[in-house]
Formats: C-alpha cells, sequence, structure tokens
C-alpha cells in the first residue's frame, strides 16, 4: 500500500522542490516581514497576498512530541514505531515533523 502524497501547486510547489533538497523553504511576507508556514496565498498577519520565499535552518524547540506505534492507515505501519514532533523553529513558525 502507498503513502498519500501532498497536493501539490503553485503555491506549495517551492516548498515542496525544496523539502526534495532536503531543505525547508517558508514563505516571507514583503510587507509585514512575517514568516509563514504552511504555504498560503496571503499573510494570515497583514492580509498582503505579496509574499517571496525564504530559506530556513530547520532549527527551534521542540514543544511535545509522541512515539507512533500503531500507523493512522495500513501505509504507515512499516514505520512504525517513529516520532511525531511539534517544533517551534527558532525563527518563529511552527510546524509538525518526524
Amino acid at each position: 500500500m502507498r503513502k498519500p502524497v501532498p497536493t501539490i501547486n503553485e503555491i506549495t510547489r517551492p516548498y515542496w522542490e525544496a523539502a526534495r533538497e532536503n531543505r525547508l523553504l517558508l514563505q516571507i511576507c514583503n510587507d509585514c516581514q512575517s514568516l509563514i508556514h504552511y504555504p498560503r496565498r496571503w499573510c494570515p498577519q497583514c492580509w498582503s497576498t505579496d509574499l517571496a520565499h525564504t530559506e530556513v535552518e530547520g532549527k527551534g524547540e521542540v514543544l511535545t512530541f509522541t512515539i507512533v506505534h500503531q500507523g493512522p492507515a495500513a501505509a504507515f505501519t512499516v514505520d512504525a514505531s517513529y516520532v511525531l514532533a511539534i517544533i517551534t523553529l527558532n525563527q518563529g513558525p511552527t510546524l509538525l515533523s518526524n
């Protein structure tokens, strides 16, 4: 069984292409300078649509984590046990990671 894959569109493509290269690319608002994660069409802080992309180092603080022993679907059972963590990056945004 294959794992589900994300839907890639013009908004998410830069993020996923960078991820494929083991880089973390986030959107940045050119008006208020907020870093944005997950990719979207407008800034959630000031509603600007003037967005660009910037690479971040990917380091931060683990807020919480769990060890998944039973995958949420059959395609994930081969990976169990794995860590699922919520991380606040040093640059500000919070994301889910393994």
